[in-house]
């Protein structure tokens, strides 16, 4: 293992607070100078702790590296209260030890955003936080292609649609990174861009980014940003998808998620050589729901726009839940902790797939690069989640007395969800994270007034 020594001058610190960094690579290093030269934090670097045997007798700007060859007895020895992940990619099973290792001895565990990183951004002691029950549960060893990704986007106009949400404005983010051309971004809430606005102020790529006020409902207004603006590439976002809210109004789903991307891709398709990704979701294999169907038949719509236009790539891309995403089952079970309770849980059985809002937006822009036009791309979600087990960790980490109480299961949902419908077939790709498969084309709609009329066409 080879490691970069950075060395920079530095002055003893009469801080009080005794912590360890996990990884004595360069990030690690990078990471003890920011500590060691914020005069407001009272944080204390007592060692490195690294996996490499060899680094064991090295000592890097005064800290001495420790091999890991017993973390519990480790930890336990140097008397720390912060443990700091400084590893861009990490696994699972690794964090999930470490972090279970912090428990028993009540150490702060807190990590890093990998992402932050790895797209070249740099690092600030506030982007250190502490690591959450389920960022634990969901992180994945997922490998960085930074420098092919950056080919895709980089010196290119793009179109974020949706901008302002989880999924949108960590896209975002990630994409300013990657040296675009222009990045625009669309929303119809004016709250959600203009927090949006404020979150990427300090990014050096802020003045790439322009901020665009409208619905994809609106065809005509779609129609003419479009041709104003002419991207290479549109990441379509923009969804409704609060399954229990539209199984009540199936109609909003019909006229965003159907019409809205209908009116996104016949835009699209004019502009000629546009890569087009649409989110999706697993609720769109083998659907009973109303949000189900409406993203299947975008998928489907999207299938169908590739055979009408070679010269363009149309893809869409089927994950599962994300942890921070708005609406999560996360943010509804902490909002019942904070409450008193109860935690409401369908079933004691249900399970659901999850995944990082980083990791899934990486791989979402990694997917023109293991596609074909037309393909619909399955995100490789790991083992599902049970519910249950979710709502008990957070209610110990809590350190509150909460009940749980089982509703059932409400019209539209399921036990377990799948991400490849019983009659697809799946194909691996190049990226051991993502697979493909084809959905049956279908034209774009035309307009329709009611749910049922939707649904006569979506089952013939």
């Amino acid at each position: 293992k080879y490691i970069k020594i950075i060395s920079y001058s530095s002055k003893v610190k009469s801080a009080t607070v005794p912590i360890a960094i996990y990884g004595a690579g360069e990030q690690g290093q990078i990471l003890l100078k920011k500590i060691i030269l914020d005069k407001d934090l009272d944080w204390k670097p007592i060692a490195f702790i690294d996996d490499d045997l060899k680094l064991s007798t090295l000592s890097l700007n005064g800290v001495k590296v420790i091999p890991t060859m017993d973390l519990m007895e480790t930890l336990r020895a140097i008397k720390i209260s912060i443990l700091i992940i400084s590893f861009s990619s990490i696994s699972q099973t690794k964090i999930n030890e470490i972090a279970q290792v912090c428990k028993d001895l009540n150490i702060d565990l807190r990590i890093i955003p990998s992402m932050k990183l790895l797209t070249g951004q740099e690092l600030e002691i506030g982007d250190i936080r502490t690591a959450t029950v389920e960022e634990i549960l969901g992180k994945r060893d997922v490998k960085i292609d930074l420098k092919s990704i950056t080919q895709i986007y980089s010196d290119k106009i793009v179109l974020i649609t949706g901008a302002g949400g989880s999924i949108g404005s960590e896209i975002t983010r990630q994409i300013l990174s990657l040296n675009p051309k222009k990045v625009y971004l669309l929303d119809r809430d004016d709250t959600l861009l203009w927090n949006l606005n404020l979150s990427i102020q300090k990014s050096l790529h802020y003045n790439l980014a322009e901020f665009i006020l409208a619905d994809i409902r609106d065809e005509l207004k779609v129609e003419e940003i479009c041709n104003s603006f002419k991207p290479d590439i549109i990441l379509h976002t923009a969804a409704l998808k609060h399954l229990s809210i539209l199984e009540i109004f199936p109609e909003e789903a019909l006229k965003t998620n159907v019409f809205g991307t209908a009116n996104l891709i016949r835009a699209a398709q004019k502009l000629k050589s546009v890569i087009f990704i649409n989110i999706s979701t697993d609720k769109a294999a083998d659907p009973i729901s109303v949000l189900g169907k409406s993203k299947l038949y975008s998928e489907r719509m999207v299938a169908q726009s590739a055979i009408e236009s070679p010269d363009c790539h149309f893809i869409s891309v089927r994950f599962g839940n994300v942890f921070g995403s708005r609406g999560s089952v996360v943010h509804i079970f902490k909002h019942q902790i904070e409450i008193g309770g109860p935690v409401t849980i369908t079933d004691r059985n249900v399970t659901r797939f999850f995944m990082t809002i980083e990791e899934a937006v990486h791989l979402v822009l990694k997917s023109p690069m293991v596609s074909s036009t037309g393909d619909t791309l399955i995100l490789e979600m790991g083992n599902p989640v049970k519910i249950y087990d979710l709502a008990k960790e957070l209610i110990k980490s809590s350190k509150k007395s909460v009940e749980i109480i089982f509703t059932g299961l409400k019209f539209g949902e399921k036990l377990h969800e799948s991400l490849v419908g019983i009659a697809e077939i799946s194909s691996k790709t190049t990226d051991d994270f993502i697979y493909t498969t084809k959905v049956k084309p279908a034209h774009l709609p035309a307009k329709l007034n009611t749910w049922q009329e939707f649904e006569s066409i979506f089952n013939s």
